[in-house]
C-alpha cells in the first residue's frame, strides 16, 4: 500500500499535488534534480511527501538505501515502482490521487515505457531540467511535442511544464550564446513556466535523500522557491533567471 510520510512539523501544504521529473535526454541531472527538490519540499516546506523512482536505473532508491545505512531517521519515504503494465500503473496513480499530500516521480527516459502515459494522465506538473546545447535542446524540444500530440489524443492530460536550465556554467556564454540561450527560453515559454537556472557546482552532485546542506540550499534555494510557488499557487513568483 502507497502511502506518504506523515507530518513530522504540521503543513499548511496538504493538496494532492503529483509532480514529473522527466525528459527523454541523459545527462541532465533529472534523477538529481528530483532528489534535491524532494529534500526542499520535505525539509524546508514540511510538505508531505512521497517519492517514486519509476526509473528503470531504480538510481535514487538505491541512493535511499544507502542512506538508511548511517540515517534511520528521514522525512518522507522513498519507493521504487515498475510502469511495465499500463493497468497497475493506472491503478498506482489513482491511489496516489487518493492521498492528502505530494508524490514525486523520477520517471524513466522514454516515453515509450508502456506505463507512461498513466504518469502523463495523472500528473500535475512536469518538471524538466534541459541545457543549452544542441543535442540537449533538440532532444528537449521533441520531448516537449511529443507530450502535446499526446494530449492531443489524450484531453486528460492536464500537467503544466516547469522547465530550469540545470548544470548551467555561469562563467561561459558570448554574447552570440547568450542571445540563442533567450531565444531557448523563450521558446520554451511557451509551452509552460521558466524556473530560474541552477549552475554547475560538484556540491549538487554530491546529493543525498535525507537533506540538503547549507551551501546546496543557497545554490538551488531561488529556483525551487520560484517552483514551489508555482506549483502550490503562492503569490509573489519570482520569474527571474540567473
Amino acid at each position: 500500500m502507497i502511502q506518504l510520510e506523515n507530518d513530522i512539523i504540521p503543513s499548511t501544504i496538504k493538496e494532492n499535488r503529483i509532480i514529473l521529473f522527466a525528459n527523454q535526454k541523459g545527462g541532465v541531472g533529472k534523477t538529481t534534480l528530483c532528489g534535491l527538490f524532494a529534500n526542499y519540499l520535505s525539509v524546508n516546506q514540511h510538505v508531505p511527501l512521497l517519492v517514486i523512482d519509476a526509473d528503470p536505473q531504480q538510481t535514487f532508491y538505491g541512493r535511499r538505501k544507502d542512506d538508511l545505512r548511517r540515517e534511520q531517521e528521514v522525512a518522507y519515504k522513498v519507493q521504487s515502482m515498475t510502469i511495465k503494465s499500463p493497468e497497475n500503473t493506472r491503478v498506482i496513480m489513482q491511489n496516489l490521487r487518493t492521498l492528502p499530500g505530494t508524490t514525486v516521480i523520477d520517471t524513466p527516459g522514454s516515453l515509450t515505457q508502456e506505463g507512461m502515459l498513466q504518469l502523463l494522465i495523472n500528473a500535475d506538473y512536469i518538471i524538466c531540467p534541459y541545457h543549452y546545447d544542441l543535442n540537449t535542446i533538440d532532444s528537449t524540444r521533441a520531448f516537449i511535442l511529443t507530450v502535446f500530440r499526446l494530449r492531443q489524443a489524450h484531453p486528460e492530460i492536464k500537467a503544466k511544464f516547469i522547465f530550469v536550465c540545470n548544470k548551467h556554467d555561469v562563467r561561459v556564454g558570448k554574447g552570440s550564446e547568450l542571445k540563442a540561450w533567450k531565444i531557448v527560453d523563450e521558446y520554451f515559454q511557451k509551452f509552460g513556466f521558466l524556473a530560474p537556472r541552477i549552475g554547475n557546482y560538484a556540491d549538487l552532485e554530491r546529493y543525498n535523500t535525507i537533506a540538503n546542506s547549507d551551501k546546496v540550499e543557497k545554490l538551488t534555494n531561488r529556483s525551487f522557491d520560484f517552483i514551489y510557488k508555482t506549483i502550490y499557487n503562492i503569490e509573489d513568483k519570482d520569474d527571474g533567471n540567473e
